[in-house]
């Protein structure tokens, strides 16, 4: 920063100074930046007002003081000037200032040196620093954030890309076995491998889902939009829509309780609750094992819960399973890449919502999730529309 020739207003502490840079005291209009003159054993002579703000100290009281109660490492500024003595004309320093009340405030400080050996002044013009370290903590934190989303999506591109080479491989063989030799199979043999085809092309349809549901929430494009569903419709339809896992067979729906037809949701966010949770439940359970959907209301609140008899979640990883591409370590060949939980997190927490869950090792996993279902109390938190359809919405047909 480029010193130039200020003149600082008679807004100083009074006091008897003589020389050039001695004479910007007494003339306006006064710098904004805080500024103190000392001889040279480190008095303070003179302080502006923007100094006595900055440094909290009453009008006049600086005169008291001086460097080594003010400067934090003063010795070393000392020894700078000893060693420094022609150069300190025109140098910035990063100094230390202490306040009244004890907190180091951090500062560029130029000093300016006059006289000699005998009545040598020096003048210390400070420029603020905290506002800058702010925006600079501020702007390396956003840079971290950015490489980590750069790191994300690297990794999230190549294990889609991964993922999806699976299922393709899997349809084309299944495809060329079927146009080739399609009238050797008996009719349950087709079957079995039609259901294949479906299960793979289903598993891709998930993930191409995964992919534009995480590029909305990086990007903060997924917004919370309430409407009039039946929640219990959108159940039955969830289970239908996971049927390659065998959902219509295995998912047994509990209702209890006084249970409305119609509740206040996001029926794309509760779409996607859905679906994550009985997918899961389905993919990490034995093909012959049961898994129970129960729905019910506590007050205001629409309790949704999925149990299944599956592998469950060890303990070390209990504390992740909602971090971006975590996984478990006992999920062994069973695909995935790690995304459904971070995303379900988020779908529930755009209701105000809340989701837990229990889990033992070998013995099965229930999650529990919690939405406010009524309008009531919730429109201004949450931005619901003055007006909401009164027909339930179907979103997975």
């Amino acid at each position: 920063m480029p010193i130039c020739s200020p003149v600082i207003s008679s807004d100083l502490a009074a006091g008897p100074c003589d020389g050039v840079f001695s004479e910007r005291f007494e003339n306006p209009p006064s710098l904004p930046i805080p500024v103190l003159l000392t001889d040279a054993q480190g008095r303070i002579l003179r302080a502006n007002r923007a100094a006595h703000r900055f440094l909290g100290y009453a009008e006049a009281s600086l005169g008291d003081l001086n460097l080594e109660q003010l400067v934090f490492r003063c010795g070393v500024l000392k020894r700078t000037l000893r060693r420094e003595p022609e150069a300190m004309g025109g140098w910035k320093l990063p100094l230390k200032f202490r306040h009244a009340q004890g907190e180091l405030l951090p500062t560029e400080t130029r000093i300016v040196r006059e006289g000699g050996a005998e009545d040598e002044r020096m003048g210390f013009y400070i420029w603020d620093m905290r506002d800058m370290q702010k925006k600079s903590r501020a702007l390396k934190a956003k840079w971290q954030r950015a490489e980590q989303n750069n790191q994300s999506k690297s990794l999230f591109v190549s294990l889609i890309s991964h993922e999806f080479r699976t299922p393709m491989a899997s349809i084309q063989a299944v495809s060329e076995l079927l146009r080739n030799y399609g009238e050797r199979f008996s009719p349950e043999e087709r079957q079995e491998r039609l259901c294949q085809i479906s299960a793979d092309v289903f598993r891709m349809a998930q993930m191409m889902d995964d992919v534009l549901l995480l590029g909305k929430i990086q990007n903060q494009q997924l917004s919370f939009r309430a409407t009039l569903i039946d929640p219990l419709m959108l159940c039955q339809e969830a289970i239908q829509f996971v049927q390659p896992y065998g959902g219509q067979s295995r998912v047994v729906i509990t209702v209890s309780g006084k249970f409305p037809p119609i509740c206040t949701l996001d029926p794309s966010l509760f779409r996607h609750i859905l679906i994550n949770l009985l997918s899961n439940a389905l993919k990490y359970s034995l093909p012959d094992s049961k898994v129970t959907l129960s729905l019910r209301r506590e007050g205001p609140d629409l309790i949704l819960e999925v149990a299944d008899k599956g592998i469950g979640i060890p303990p070390e990883d209990q504390g992740k399973i909602f971090h971006l591409f975590h996984r478990g370590r006992n999920v062994g060949v069973i695909k995935g890449i790690g995304v459904g939980m971070f995303m379900l997190k988020h779908c529930v927490e755009l209701h105000h919502g809340k989701i837990t869950f229990r889990s033992t090792l070998g013995v099965g996993t229930t999650f529990r999730v919690r939405l406010p279902a009524e309008l009531r109390g919730k429109k201004k938190k949450s931005g619901l529309p003055q007006e909401l359809s009164l027909r339930p919405v179907n979103v997975l047909r």
